[in-house]
């Protein structure tokens, strides 16, 4: 069994998880190929609250459980040799940059009819993050994630809607709306928060790709072009969403997982955030 982000907490905990088990497909594979053996394992995912802790009166062991860790268990058991299959609850939280097979409803103990995803791969059009000169030093491997359920407005054609961010990495921001929003560009606006601080932040950019729910929800995945705050407090907070990365001078560059570069400049009043590439 494996946890990712306990018990210290990971932004991007289900790309981690999803790097490991893809590694360890991987290395069975190369070990049943050096030793010319047919190894297999299965492998299963969920994501959700755990209960953890320490048990024990003589001997002591640091363990996980709950309803998450029973879930992950039984996709594993009712999964296929040689697969990763996941619920959709981790689908939900992985970044666009990996593969996914829908399998449906499976029948898993205990549970019943659940909704089933095998995790395939990495995207072949993905790659790492480039460090710009002077960047400030972000993951090789995986870039910063935060997941959310943060109240904002998006605003598309000159219309104000009502919508939720559900994720923020160095790629963008993916947020729900209550209606279909058929436009290429959208506008996020931050409205005050008293635990994110993220008060008159604009964050405007390129809809990349669209979904939508059971809820008759529309979702929109954004590739951040530019944002803009009055004042440093709260974009230099977003930054250390965005990118992971708290903004080391008033004015820099930081690398986003798509390869771009980004300029920051809060030397002002306004603050500002640019894609170099416009």
């Amino acid at each position: 069994m494996v946890a990712g982000g306990v018990p210290s907490p990971l932004v991007d905990h289900a790309d981690a998880v999803a790097e490991m088990a893809l590694g360890m497909l991987d290395e069975v594979a190369a070990l049943g190929k050096k030793l010319d053996l047919p190894f297999q394992i299965r492998i299963g995912i969920h994501s959700g609250p755990v209960i953890a802790g320490v048990i024990g009166i003589k001997k002591f062991s640091y363990d996980l459980w709950g309803d998450t860790v029973n879930t992950a268990s039984r996709l594993e058991s009712h999964g296929i040799a040689g697969t990763i299959q996941v619920s959709a609850a981790f689908r939900e939280r992985l970044s666009d940059r990996y593969v996914l097979e829908e399998r449906g409803l499976i029948q898993l103990k205990g549970k019943g009819p659940t909704a089933a995803y095998l995790l395939k791969a990495r995207r072949a059009d993905t790659h790492e993050p480039a460090e710009a000169e002077g960047a400030n030093r972000l993951s090789a491997r995986r870039s910063p994630r935060f997941h959310t359920e943060m109240p904002v407005t998006v605003v598309v054609d000159g219309r104000s809607l009502p919508g939720v961010l559900a994720d923020i990495s160095a790629g963008g921001l993916f947020v729900w709306v209550d209606e279909a929003v058929p436009c290429a560009r959208a506008l996020v606006r931050f409205g005050y928060s008293a635990t994110s601080g993220l008060e008159s932040l604009d964050v405007e950019g390129r809809i990349l790709h669209t979904r939508s729910d059971e809820r008759g929800r529309w979702g929109l995945g954004l590739a951040i072009d530019r944002a803009e705050s009055r004042g440093q407090a709260p974009l230099r907070d977003f930054l250390l969403l965005f990118f992971g990365t708290h903004a080391e001078a008033a004015k820099g560059t930081l690398s986003g997982n798509d390869g771009s570069a980004f300029h920051y400049d809060m030397s002002g009043d306004a603050s500002s955030l640019t894609r170099a590439d416009g």
